[in-house]
């Protein structure tokens, strides 16, 4: 299965289907997302910073950059996960624990 920040960073060289979304993306941020849970978390975290910037009166081309860098994350988790989904067989498979076991393992 093809690591989440690989297949991000891969998907950064493809055409955008949806062009609205033109945001420049941090590669650090994309080094540390290892797991679908951590790229939904990091668009929650940066809605969150939207939130504050409607409170403070930022730019309004400020706040649509931050949001449109959220709608990418997110599509592109959505992507990942309909190109990778779970296994039906997992709640029975004798190897997914362990499997599971070595991923979470790695430093």
């Amino acid at each position: 299965m093809e690591e989440v920040s690989s297949f991000i960073k891969k998907s950064l060289k493809t055409i955008v289907l949806i062009p609205e979304i033109n945001h420049q993306v941090c590669m650090f941020d994309i080094e540390r997302l290892k797991t679908i849970n951590d790229v939904l978390m990091h668009s929650a975290s940066i809605l969150s910073d939207v939130q504050e910037m409607l409170n403070r009166n930022y730019p309004k081309e400020q706040i649509n950059s931050e949001i449109n860098e959220a709608k990418w994350f997110i599509f592109k988790a959505m992507k990942w996960r309909e190109q990778n989904p779970p296994c039906p067989l997992k709640g029975i498979c004798p190897y997914y624990s362990k499997a599971r076991e070595l991923i979470h393992a790695r430093p």
